[in-house]
């Protein structure tokens, strides 16, 4: 006998129509729970984590006039409640097929409005026949007209949203396909939004905590001509969801990204996000015009310091604002300039950001200035937590250090001291010696992930006994890693 279930028939035995119908069934269990546990959701490292999920595979969603058409697929999902309810040799876990495209009539809403668009499994009596079907009364056999083909085909329904809003998944026994949005009236839908689970395989399971694999986040600002616009490609990955992809050059100020009630304000940090939505995890394809898989959030909710997890919830932007969230990915940063009239010039690629130092155009990201007069040392105490974004680890600050109405004892004075330490406490955490004309500069890395934003940073002029003078220290953000 196989490996799998089987029933038994045995030699000599009288066939019954139950023992096909069983055989069927146990058949049938077999291919289900194997869907089931290859398709589950899981979490990377954590023993037994697997969570069952509804599955769409095919089931495509296009328009055609004024309706959209269902394509194809299987729909695989949990339910013990649809009909026929599962017997004793029957999987929860139920498959079924469209094996012809669907027409979903479009609606004719007074206003512009989101449906979503679900599905599940629902019987269907393919085939209707004429059997000999025996009389024990009469013990003659009867013709009777029985069925003899039932299919697991798939029912749909579109549920409206509010005003500009998807409503929340229905959940029970309905499975999220798309959003559509029609238009007035009714008509062509104006936007379809892919929102199948998809039967994405992770070795080992998707991470615990929030995770960028892949980053590039580019504005397009230059010192010259400062842009709303910003270009993201990227890949990450929560407890929940794989989302990633790519959107070129869009306007980063504008409704489509940006978080309900954020407000734009001078040299601020703003935060990219990738979000999935409602309580379904679903990762939307396709949504906001990009190549995206997720939602594209722009929120000036900060991640925790040092991570990719957000400090609060995140609310996306219509249509799906009706479900604030916890489980979005920060993938990167922008900074507003000065005049708040464009974003700085900065270039984040694989968890390292850069920010150019390009003074004429006020693009640079200035920390601190202060000036000791007559004197060899000047020590300036810095709050980092404004300038740094709050997703980095480490902050790469440049120093400078300048001197005016100098009075150097020969020779002249041709080294300085840099050094930094968390303020108020401790030993200097780096020390740098750079040479000295009239100025010197420096590059130092600070783990703000692990000794926070305090740093107190000194210069001091060395190699030159007595020399003092009016002395100038000015620090900025150069860069950052993640």
């Amino acid at each position: 006998m196989s490996g799998n279930d089987n029933l038994l028939m045995n030699t000599l035995e009288r066939a019954t129509s139950g023992d096909i119908n069983d055989l069927q069934s146990l058949q049938a269990r077999v291919l289900a729970e194997l869907f089931r546990q290859t398709f589950s959701r899981r979490t990377l490292g954590q023993a037994f984590s697997d969570q069952t999920r509804s599955i769409c595979m095919g089931l495509g969603v296009t328009p055609s006039g004024g309706d959209v058409i269902v394509g194809l697929g299987v729909l695989a999902q949990q339910s013990a409640t649809l009909p026929p309810v599962p017997g004793a040799l029957d999987s929860t876990y139920r498959l079924a097929r469209l094996d012809t495209a669907a027409t979903i009539t479009g609606p004719t809403p007074g206003a512009n409005t989101w449906y979503l668009l679900e599905a599940q499994m629902v019987p269907l009596v393919a085939s209707t026949q004429v059997r000999d079907i025996y009389n024990p009364g009469t013990q003659t056999f009867v013709p009777t007209l029985v069925t003899k083909i039932n299919l697991q085909s798939i029912a749909f329904q579109i549920v409206p949203g509010v005003g500009a809003n998807l409503p929340a998944p229905t959940g029970g026994d309905w499975v999220p396909l798309a959003g559509v949005e029609w238009p007035a009236g009714g008509g062509a839908p104006l936007n379809i939004v892919d929102l199948r689970q998809l039967p994405d395989v992770v070795e080992g399971g998707l991470p615990i905590d929030a995770t960028v694999e892949q980053q590039r986040v580019r504005t397009a600002s230059t010192p010259s001509l400062p842009s709303n616009n910003v270009s993201i490609i990227a890949q990450a990955s929560n407890d929940r969801a794989r989302l990633g992809g790519e959107a070129v050059a869009f306007d980063a100020t504008s409704g489509l990204v940006i978080e309900p009630g954020t407000l734009f304000a001078a040299s601020t940090w703003y935060y990219l996000y990738l979000a999935e939505w409602s309580a379904l995890a679903l990762a939307p394809q396709g949504a906001q015009g990009f190549n995206m898989r997720g939602v594209v959030v722009v929120s000036a909710t900060p991640p925790i310091l040092g991570t990719a997890t957000p400090s609060a919830a995140i609310t996306p932007p219509a249509p799906f604002a009706a479900s604030a969230t916890l489980n979005a990915v920060c993938i990167g940063a922008v900074r507003r300039n000065a005049p708040n009239t464009g974003w700085i010039a900065t270039d984040e690629s694989d968890r390292c950001g850069v920010s150019p130092l390009e003074l004429a155009g006020g693009f640079s990201i200035q920390i601190d200035s202060g000036t000791a007069l007559a004197a060899s040392v000047i020590t300036r105490n810095v709050n980092l937590a404004t300038f740094v974004p709050r997703h980095a680890t480490t902050a790469v600050i440049r120093c400078n250090l300048s001197i005016a109405n100098a009075f150097l004892a020969p020779p002249f004075a041709n080294g300085v001291l840099f050094q930094a330490r968390v303020t108020g406490a401790g030993p200097f955490q780096n020390q740098t010696i750079a040479s000295l004309g009239s100025s010197g500069t420096v590059d130092f890395d600070w783990p703000i992930q692990k000794l926070g934003d305090l740093v107190t940073i000194s210069a001091q002029i060395v190699l030159d006994v007595g020399a003092v003078g009016d002395i100038t220290l000015d620090s900025w953000l150069v860069g950052w890693r993640s």
